[in-house]
Order: C-alpha cells, then structure tokens, then sequence
C-alpha cells in the first residue's frame, strides 16, 4: 500500500472500496499497515464514534472508558469473546479440538496441509503456546485423549498414519513429547477420544469403512467394520457406546468394546456430528436432527449450514452449539436458540465462517471454540447469547413509549415485540406474535395506550401492560402511523398491495381504505396543519398529503417516493422531511419541504432542500434537538456509513458520520441529544452530547 492510499481512507466516498481491499490484504506487512490504516481513521473520530464501534462491532477492551457515550446495546453482530491469530489472514482452520490438562484446557488447530502444521494455544496468550511444525502429510483428523493423568494430541493424516503427541505444561507453555506412530492402512478420515476404565482410548475411522481402536499408548484394543463407505463423523456415547457416520447415509451406535452394533438411523449427507447423555445431534443441509437412542425418538430443526455441532454445558443443562455460516447455542428441549451470530457484517461473513468448533474449557467455564476461513481462533460465550425477558435479534420497526415520563423503546421484529428503559438500558419485557412484525406505532386512547404491530397479513392491537394481543385485524400492513380523526386516534397504514387504510382501534371492523395504486405504498405521517392532522403517505415518485377523514388530497409532494417521513418545526415553519426510495450517486438521501406552501402550490411541490452526496440512500430519519439546533438524523441500509447528521441550514455535507458496521433500520430520538437506532441485529442508544 502506498501514502496515497493511507491519506485516502479517510475520504468518506471512497471508504467501502479501500477498507474493502485493506481487509484482504494478502502479506503481514499489507495486514499490519491495513490495521493502521483502520485505527488512524478511528483516531480521527469523535469519542461517540469510537463508542459505536465498541458496541456493535465488539472492539478492543481499551475504548471501554469512551463507552460512556452508549448506555446500552442489544446489538452482538459477532458475540466474540476472544479471537487469536488474525495478525494477517492465513489458511482457513479445518481441524480443531481441546487438549485437557489437569486443571486447564488448551486448543488444537491445523489447516489441513501438513506443510502449516499444527498450532497449540492457551486462552488469554495472544500467541500459540506450542507448534509441530511436521506432520510429513495433509491432517485429517485431530483429538484430545487423556490417560494415566497425562495428556495426549492424535492426528490422523491423509497417508493413514496415526500421530500421538504427549502434552505437558511448562509454565505458560506446552511442550511437546515424543510421537508415537500407528498405520490405520487407509486415509484416516475421523478420529475421537473414546473413555475406557483406564483412560481414553482412540478411536480412529478411515476411508474403507473401518474403526480402529488403540489406547493412549498405541497397543491395539480392537476394530470393527463400521459401514460400506467412508467413516466421516465420529464421537463418544457415554463410557461404552462410540457413534459413526458413514457414506452409505447411516448414522450407528456401536458397543465400544466389542463392535456390536447397538441402533440404527437412516440420514443423508451427515456434516458434523456429536453426542451426550443418551442424545446424538447430527447436522445435515438444512437441518440439525436430535436423536434419542434409547427411546428412538428424533426431532428436526432448520439451521443455516453447519459444519460442527458440540455439546456444551451451560446452567445445570446443556446447549447444543452448532457453527458454520452463523454461530447459535440452541435447547435441544425446547428447540429455542439461545444466541445466532456471524451474519455478514464489515465484510466479516467469510471471516467469522467456522470450518470447525469445539467445546473448550476456560476459566470455570465452557465455551466454543471455533478455526474460521480467516485462519482466526474465535471463542464464543453462551451466557452472551442467552436473552433477557424477550428474544433478540432483527429490529425491523421502532418508536418510544413513554411510562410516567419515562421513555421506553419498543422495537419489533421476527422475534415479536421487546422494550427497554432508555435511561438504564434494562430489558424491560417482550410478547410474543404470531408472525413477524413490520413496523409499530402508539395508539393513546381514552384510558389506555395500546401499540400498533403492522404484519404482512393482519394489523395487531398490542396493550403493553397487560403484555397481550388485544384485538387483530385483518389486511396486509407495512408501516403504521397514529393520526387523529376528528379528535379520536386511528391507526393509519400502507401495504405492499398499493393501499392506504384507516383503521378504527376500538370499533372491531375493517379498514377503510384512502387509496388504491398500482405499487406499493411505503412511509406515513401525521402532519398538522391549521389545528387537525393529515396525512403524508409515500408512492413509488411521489409523496401525497390527503385529509384522513375525507381522503382529500391537499399537497402532492415532487421529485421523490420515500423510505421514510417525519415532521419537525425549523425557523417557525412546519418541515416534512423525506427519505427517498432510491440511490443515485452524488443525488439526495434527504428531501425537505415546506407543509405550509406546498399546500398552496397548484401542482406538485419541489423541494426547499436536499442533502445529497451521501454513499447509500436513508433507510429512516428524525429531527433530534442538539446544543440548541434542530438537526436530522438519517439512518442507512449499509454497514459504511450507517448514521448520518445534518444541519437543515448546511445541506451539502454532513455535520458527522457515524460507521455502525451494522445496517441500521429505524431511529428515534428520545430526548434531546440522544437517539435511539434500530439495527439488522438489535437495538443501540447514542448520546451525542
């Protein structure tokens, strides 16, 4: 990399290409001068800035004393708890395992090529504890084993040779013993630790379809002919049964000791496989299947695709970790998933991938250990994924409640509806839907206050305080708004279908519909005007404003459809602020116009301002109040440039950026100087003073 290209990461419109190739940067001193790159342009941001990035994208303990500035965070776009070995990118990790020492753990890991070797670390050293630099042959299969108090490494190459390592602590450091060499006579395809009455033993699976068994030692304690294929997967079942899976679809439990085949379960391209307690967890594409041997029961899950599935112990119960495109800790009894991690974000979806997982022990606790296609270590913390009182992930719709004048958000989603206190950041509760919801406005009526969830077949009354669905109506909804009708709040809405609909919340009938096009209908408002409200509703080019009791049309507003509108007072005028539909380069991500003469205009209204220049077009955007000025927040659909601010009096640029690394999707603003944004993987609250 040249100076030229260290000075120009800081241009905002050339960042997505830059960062993008100093991520892939190919040598350690490319790597090295890309990380200085990134940590010089984050030195140029403000301290909120920098608190952002801790919270969203899990950045180095030492900004802990900037994240003052963010008072709470639902967003964990990677749940890491520590990651090694990402000095530069290198060989994607394919093999990986815990080597248990008396009162420790450590972890193996190889690439699979011989010539790479195979790295031994020790969580919280920064740099492997142990390397064996020669294996002679591509590594196929690796594993732990503990006998006679002693700990033992066993790799399994492509030639059919079986290596043992003896492991002993030195102080900070693993040193490695003699090896001792078996020949399994085929390419050793799969291997695992086995318990026996005087130690584990091994138990090794190769290309012919057979299962060797030695001890820790290398003396020979059996063998079986295990499946007409390959053996692919292996593990332990308790102290006497061991569980394979072969190319000919089956997956098979056998008696450790004498190969007696014990059950049977017919499944199609097995990937990864582990075993607990009487329970056997297979992955397949698709599909994560729990099988109970004793009883022959078996359930199904879908799941993104898995390369390893472990058992881990969390809580007086155990979880069932599975890794690949994304990490997730899941009930294998109630099914529910605990925490998902590893979706795209920063261009990290092929870094985060994980070739292979394993549970490790440290410090008194399990976790997850998984080799990604970075050649990273990654460790994840089940405790990090375990929900408050309500499920996390997608915020797809937000707004503020207030509860004795304290502000609440709510955010709604796949996952149904969640609340948190803004002032403490504690999760406050969650109610369940029945399907996903869009978008969600408050509805204040006589007495109560209810919220309005927007669902892609029916729109969804929901009393926060008793916790329930109060009333449903039928019709397909995409966004909500409260607007008043002749002195009582209905609810209005736009739907996919190209209508606009009026919904009465306390009468149970359908809603009545204001307008009908040939496109979807997207963004609403309330706008007031002359003591009422109307309504602001965005087509596919344009934006209307029509009387809601009437269905009137007062304004048609020029030059845009739009993701988003709000209104605000700037300089004693009613402002309505648009977001367009979509992007032109150097065009505007915001428009404004002026309610009041866009009225009187006999045609369509331009408008007053645009704020163009942006990389992306806005996803959403709100006036928030700042040192006395009345500034607009836009929010985009991409992890680059995810929040911007804007002086309405200073349209050509930005007053700041905020990079996210996460695409945002809605913000609020719930008192002066502090937003509230809804992001693709959970919520955040800034305050920008």
């Amino acid at each position: 990399m040249t100076d030229d290209f260290l000075r120009a990461v800081v241009d905002r419109r050339e960042r997505p290409r830059l960062w993008a190739s100093s991520w892939r940067a190919r040598t350690p001193e490319d790597r090295a001068r890309a990380r200085l790159v990134r940590l010089a342009d984050a030195a140029r941001s403000e301290p909120a800035d920098l608190a952002v990035l801790a919270a969203t994208h899990g950045l180095d303990a030492g900004l802990g004393g900037l994240a003052g500035r963010v008072r709470w965070a639902d967003a964990r776009p990677t749940g890491e708890v520590a990651r090694y070995g990402v000095d530069h990118p290198a060989p994607p990790i394919t093999r990986i395992c815990a080597v248990d020492f008396a009162d420790v753990s450590g972890i193996a890991t190889a690439t699979g090529r011989g010539r790479d070797g195979i790295r031994i670390w020790r969580p919280g050293a920064e740099e492997p504890v142990a390397t064996i630099t020669r294996t002679g042959d591509d590594v196929g299969a690796l594993t732990g084993l503990r006998s006679g108090g002693a700990t033992f490494l066993a790799a399994g190459l492509r030639d059919g040779r079986v290596l043992v390592w003896r492991l002993r602590l030195a102080g900070e450091q693993v040193a490695v013993g003699p090896i001792l060499e078996r020949d399994l006579g085929v390419r050793v395809t799969a291997m695992c630790a086995l318990p026996g009455p005087s130690g584990d033993r091994l138990a090794c699976g190769g290309q012919d379809g057979r299962v060797a068994l030695w001890s820790a030692a290398g003396t020979a304690a059996g063998g079986f002919a295990a499946h007409g294929g390959a053996v692919t997967a292996m593990a332990a079942l308790g102290r006497d049964h061991l569980v394979t899976v072969g190319a000919d679809r089956a997956v098979r439990v056998w008696d450790g000791s004498s190969g007696t085949p014990y059950d049977e379960l017919a499944a199609t391209d097995v990937r990864a496989l582990c075993a607990w307690d009487g329970t056997v967890a297979f992955a397949s594409p698709g599909t994560i299947t729990l099988w109970t041997v004793d009883t022959g029961d078996s359930r199904e899950f879908p799941s993104a695709e898995v390369t390893s599935v472990g058992a881990v112990p969390f809580g007086g119960t155990t979880l069932l970790a599975a890794a690949g495109d994304e990490i997730h800790f899941r009930d294998p009894v109630g099914g529910a998933v605990s925490g998902a991690w590893g979706a795209p974000s920063f261009n990290e979806g092929w870094c985060t991938y994980a070739e292979a997982a394993c549970p490790v022990r440290v410090d008194g606790r399990v976790l997850l250990a998984t080799g990604c296609r970075d050649g990273a270590l990654r460790l994840y913390d089940p405790a990090e994924g375990i929900p408050g009182p309500g499920p996390s992930g997608a915020a797809d719709g937000l707004c503020l409640l207030s509860v004795e004048q304290r502000p609440y958000a709510v955010a709604v989603g796949p996952g149904g509806v969640r609340f948190w206190d803004v002032e403490t950041g504690a999760i406050s509760g969650a109610i369940e839907l029945a399907e996903a919801a869009h978008d969600v406005c408050v509805v204040p009526l006589p007495g109560r206050t209810l919220l309005a969830c927007a669902g892609p077949t029916s729109l969804r009354l929901v009393d926060p305080y008793q916790g329930a669905v109060v009333r449903e109506m039928s019709g397909p909804t995409n966004r909500v708004c409260s607007v008043t009708v002749d002195g009582q709040a209905m609810v209005a809405s736009t739907g996919e279908d190209g209508t606009v609909r009026l919904w009465d919340p306390i009468a149970e009938s359908p809603g009545r519909v204001l307008f009908t096009g040939r496109t979807p209908t997207d963004a609403l408002c309330p706008v007031p005007f002359e003591g009422r409200e109307l309504l602001a509703y965005a087509c596919f080019e344009k934006v209307l404003i029509v009387d809601p009791s009437t269905g009137d049309l007062h304004a048609t507003l020029d030059r845009c459809g739009a993701n988003a509108l709000k209104v605000f007072v700037y300089d004693g005028r009613t402002m309505l602020a648009g977001a367009p539909f979509e992007f032109t380069p150097g065009g505007p991500s915001v428009h404004l116009w002026d309610v009041a003469a866009a009225i009187k205009e006999d045609g369509p209204a331009a408008p007053v301002a645009t704020f163009g220049g942006q990389v992306v077009r806005s996803e959403d955007l709100c006036p928030v109040e700042l040192n006395g000025r009345t500034l607009i927040a836009a929010v985009h659909p991409d992890q680059w440039v995810t929040l911007s601010l804007w002086d309405p009096a200073e349209p050509t640029a930005p007053l700041r950026e905020y990079p996210l690394f996460q695409a945002a999707r809605r913000v609020e603003s719930p008192s002066p100087g502090t937003l509230v944004v809804a992001l693709a993987n959970g919520v955040v609250t800034l305050n920008l003073g």
